[in-house]
C-alpha cells in the first residue's frame, strides 16, 4: 500500500536551518546569551537554527558598563530580545560606560555651619583631577578652594552613594580628598569649610 510519504515533505523544507548573527557595539563591555543555547558572545556571535524556532537573546553587561539596547530588525529597547527564526538575521548589543554625568543629579547636600566668620569665608570651587566617568578603584582626587575666612580653616568632606549622603572625613585643615571607588555607580562628592574657632557642625 502506498503512503504518500516523499523525501521531500514540507517537514523537511521547513527544518532548513538559518543563522542568527549578533555583533557589539559601543563604548562599554558585555556579553549576549541565547536560548536554545548556542550563542555566547563573548565568543560565539553565530549560530544556525530551524526555521520557527523561538529565541531568546539576553544582553549581560560586564562592570562599569549598561545595556543601552538592541539594533536590529527583530528588536529595540532595552529589554530581552524575543523572536521566531523565519530567515537569516543579524542583530546588534549596544553597551556603553556607566557615565555619572548621565544621571540625575542627587538632592542637595546637608547644609553647611551658617555661623558667620570676619572676613567671611567663601567656598570659591571644587574640581577634580580626573573627569569622570572612571574605572572602578581609579584614584581621583578633589581639591576645594576658598576666599576669606580665619586661618587655619578646616573642612569636611561628604559622598553621595547613589542613596544617601554620608560624611567620608571629618573636620580636618587638608583642602584635599582623595576617593577610589570600589562598586561601580554615580557618585557626587561635597565639601564643607569653616574658619578657625568655629566649633559647630550640622550634618
Amino acid at each position: 500500500m502506498l503512503r504518500g510519504l516523499s523525501g521531500f515533505s514540507n517537514l523537511g523544507c521547513g527544518t532548513t536551518p538559518t543563522t542568527v548573527s549578533v555583533s557589539k557595539f559601543g563604548s562599554g563591555a558585555g556579553s549576549v546569551l541565547s536560548n536554545p543555547p548556542g550563542i555566547d558572545c563573548g565568543a560565539d556571535c553565530r549560530e544556525p537554527y530551524p526555521v520557527g524556532t523561538f529565541v531568546t537573546l539576553v544582553a549581560n553587561p560586564a562592570e562599569g558598563s549598561f545595556f543601552a539596547g538592541w539594533s536590529g530588525a527583530v528588536c529595540a529597547g532595552a529589554g530581552d530580545c524575543l523572536f521566531n527564526v523565519a530567515s537569516d538575521l543579524s542583530l546588534t548589543a549596544v553597551f556603553d560606560l556607566a557615565n555619572p554625568e548621565n544621571v540625575p543629579p542627587p538632592a542637595n547636600p546637608p547644609p553647611p555651619p551658617s555661623t558667620p566668620t570676619s572676613p567671611p569665608l567663601t567656598l570659591t570651587g571644587l574640581n577634580a583631577d580626573l573627569a569622570s566617568p572612571q574605572f572602578i578603584g581609579t584614584t581621583v582626587t578633589f581639591t576645594a578652594s576658598t576666599a576669606g575666612g580665619v586661618a587655619p580653616l578646616a573642612f569636611k568632606w561628604w559622598i553621595f552613594d547613589g542613596s544617601v549622603w554620608r560624611a567620608a572625613r571629618d573636620w580636618d585643615t587638608s583642602h584635599m580628598f582623595v576617593f577610589s571607588p570600589t562598586d561601580p555607580g554615580a557618585y557626587a562628592i561635597a565639601v564643607w569649610a569653616r574658619s578657625s574657632g568655629v566649633g559647630n557642625d550640622r550634618p
